[in-house]
């Protein structure tokens, strides 16, 4: 029973933080960025959310461009000369030099 409990509580939590991140989508958009192309802030909203999902296992990058698709929203291109990163110790996505 208490099993169940957890289960439905935290799934209850991932809907509550999904929504929340549908809403703080819902703010003022890059000019810059075309309106489907995810910002670092969105792209790391998302890694945060696949991670709670997936039990605080960082995930691949795969994996938070699948939940960003499914937000309507696309992994963003890296700045030139920079490219996008996965720091593993941070649990973010960085822009770093190549």
């Amino acid at each position: 029973m208490n099993h169940a409990l957890k289960k439905i509580s935290s799934q209850t939590a991932l809907i509550l933080f999904c929504g929340l991140l549908a809403l703080v989508g819902c703010g003022k958009k890059n000019s810059a960025a075309p309106l489907d192309q995810a910002s670092m802030e969105d792209l790391n909203r998302a890694l945060a959310v696949v991670m709670m999902h997936d039990g605080q296992r960082l995930p691949s990058t795969n994996a938070v461009a699948e939940f960003l698709k499914q937000i309507g929203k696309s992994f963003p291109a890296a700045p030139a000369g920079k490219k996008i990163i996965l720091n593993p110790t941070a649990k973010k996505f960085e822009v770093v030099d190549q």
